[in-house]
């Protein structure tokens, strides 16, 4: 009777261990992001194979019926940009061309992806009922054939992860030609994405990191034609009497 007790407290105090180093695990995931290593370059190699980290069953989707993507190690949480209403994190983006069977992997190197989705879609609104919503215009979004990206590539906040504590860039991905583009210039980070822009057109909020010049950089309007990949920024003029403060100052 005495070795039945202490072998089902040990049994106990196992559960309790592993239930502990679990939930430290997920924490230190989602908390820390994904650690940066010394310019650490993903191995990526011509024919990519699937590993333990790609949840192809459960995750995989079809998009325009030819193509098929997946998340390498996926999470989700509410909020987003999105169609769907959700944050859809993951390491890496793999897509497989069903007509030519060609796989392709997006990133090379580490990077914390923030959200993405197919780029035209109809936003849907939790916060209103069907009947509501049916009467209210919605947000759409209208960049056809195109996967749109909110990535964490640099560590911009020196903490040593890439996480949802640093700024994000954003991407367009073309599965047809294959071509993954950094929309933004170099110095300049997404904030928000508007939506019911014209076809083939983007309007984003964006903001560039503290600078000699700009140490208090103000949030910019950026804007970019997906066809012809002409973009620009336009400077939201202060108001007068910020001007006038910034003067006395």
């Amino acid at each position: 009777m005495e070795k039945l007790k202490y072998a089902l407290i040990f049994v106990f105090f196992c559960l309790v261990a592993v239930l502990t180093y679990s939930l430290v695990k997920s924490f230190f995931y989602f908390d820390k992001g994904i650690e940066v290593g010394e310019e650490e370059v993903l191995e990526l190699e011509k024919n990519v194979t699937l590993t333990s980290k790609d949840n192809l069953e459960e995750d995989s989707k079809v998009i325009w019926k030819n193509f098929l993507y997946y998340p390498t190690e996926p999470s989700v949480e509410e909020g987003g940009f999105g169609p769907s209403g959700y944050l859809n994190h993951a390491k890496n983006l793999t897509f497989v061309n069903l007509t030519t069977g060609k796989v392709k992997k997006l990133f090379d190197k580490k990077v914390y992806i923030w959200d993405y989705f197919p780029g035209e879609f109809i936003k849907k609104n939790k916060l209103y009922s069907e009947s509501l919503e049916s009467q209210k215009e919605k947000d759409s979004l209208e960049i056809p054939q195109k996967f749109l990206i909110f990535a964490v590539t640099k560590d911009t906040n020196g903490d040593g992860f890439l996480n949802n504590k640093d700024k994000m860039k954003f991407f367009i991905y073309d599965p047809a030609l294959e071509t993954l583009l950094d929309i933004l210039p170099s110095d300049y980070y997404v904030e928000k994405l508007l939506y019911n822009t014209k076809k083939d057109f983007l309007v984003l909020i964006v903001k560039n990191l503290p600078n000699q010049t700009e140490p208090h950089p103000s949030s910019k309007i950026f804007t970019f034609d997906v066809n012809t990949q002409k973009s620009q920024i336009i400077e939201i003029e202060k108001p007068q009497d910020e001007k006038k403060d910034s003067i006395k100052r």
